[in-house]
Formats: C-alpha cells, structure tokens, sequence
C-alpha cells in the first residue's frame, strides 16, 4: 500500500499531563496549544499532529465523556442540516474512494445554533481541515460554520418539496455570504463534487 502523505494525525489521550512530558520534554517535539489539547503542524510527514485529550473529543464529537471504540479521529467533516445522513452518501463515497477519513454529523443552524457553534469553534483543534456542510431552503448552516471558524466551508445546497426555483433559494443563501466569511458553493445536490473540491483542498 502507497500512501502519498498523512494529513492528519490526533492521538487521543486519557492522561494529558503525562502524555505531554512524554511527547514534549522526553521526545522534543515542539507541541503547543491552549489547555490539554497541543499540537504541532511542523513536524516532517504530517500537516497536523496533536494530543487530543479524550473527555474533550468525546464530549466534541459525540456530547458524552465516552469515546466510541470504532470511530476514529476525523480528516473531513461532512455536515448535512437534513433529516437523514442519505443525503450525503455520495460525498462520503468520495472521499472513502481517495482514502480520506471524515465523520458524517447531522444539526441544523435553526434548531441547535449553540450546537453548530461550539462544533464549528472547536474544528481545527480537532485536527480537521475542511468542512462540507450541506443544507436546504434559507441554508443557513454553511454560513453559521464559517463564521464561527477559520478552515474552508464547502456549502451544498440541498432541495427538497418546498424548495423554491428547483433549489435557487439554498443556492443563493450559500453562495451570497458577507465579505470576510467565504462558504464555496458547488452545484444544487452535488455532494460529489464538494468532496472532490474538498479533496483538492487537502491535496489528496
């Protein structure tokens, strides 16, 4: 198996303090940050390399102090404000196909803002790098996401039976963000094409 590079690399850690002697003091290696999360994007062979203390990834991921035994520590993060993760199966297609890892959340910017807001602020201490948000109608999740963090937002606009105009409406709500807070747009429904440009991103 060939791998090109490593984008990302969070080593969960249920003992920060130690871990972080270990990996700073004892290895030397110029790991930094604010509170038990560090990390570093110097060092040779990966873009990003933390210590992800595990209360606060379980409680970012998943709102509990127990972290899953089967997932694993997200590239991508793929976020749909529908009702059902269907939606994106074709975005998640692609990526899996370029060996990019990412995790599927489901949250709407209207219903659970606060939600949305700490899970947007917390993305790049998590080690992800880009986020394709999805959404319908006034779209606004792509919009919220990028303005509540500095990595790219991918934004598709989703239609559905009271979509106006076959889906302009997502479109436009996507597409005209304010000055300063860029969301890319890719086609109405096209979730591929979103993991492709995410892809691109990454270099992968």
């Amino acid at each position: 198996m060939k791998i090109e590079f490593i984008a990302s690399v969070g080593l969960i850690t249920s003992e920060p303090p130690t871990d972080r002697k270990l990996f700073v003091e004892t290895l030397g290696l110029p790991l930094d940050g604010a509170g038990d999360y560090i990390f570093s994007e110097e060092i040779e062979g990966t873009k990003h390399f933390g210590l992800w203390p595990l209360r606060e990834a379980a409680q970012a991921c998943f709102g509990s102090d127990e972290w899953p035994a089967d997932r694993t520590v997200p590239q991508v993060s793929v976020e749909f404000e529908v009702a059902s993760p269907d939606a994106v199966l074709e975005a998640a297609k692609e990526l899996e196909e370029r060996g990019i890892r990412f995790e599927i959340r489901v949250m709407s910017a209207h219903r659970d803002p606060e939600t949305v807001a700490d899970y947007a602020k917390n993305a790049r201490m998590r080690g992800l790098k880009v986020i394709i948000a999805g959404a319908g109608l006034s779209a606004a999740l792509p919009g919220v996401v990028a303005a509540h963090t500095d990595l790219p937002v991918i934004g598709v606009p989703l239609t559905s039976k009271t979509s106006v105009a076959g889906g302009l409406d997502a479109l436009l709500s996507i597409a005209q963000m304010p000055p300063g807070v860029p969301v890319a747009a890719v086609g109405v429904d096209n979730a591929k094409n979103a993991a492709v440009l995410a892809a691109r991103i990454l270099g992968a």
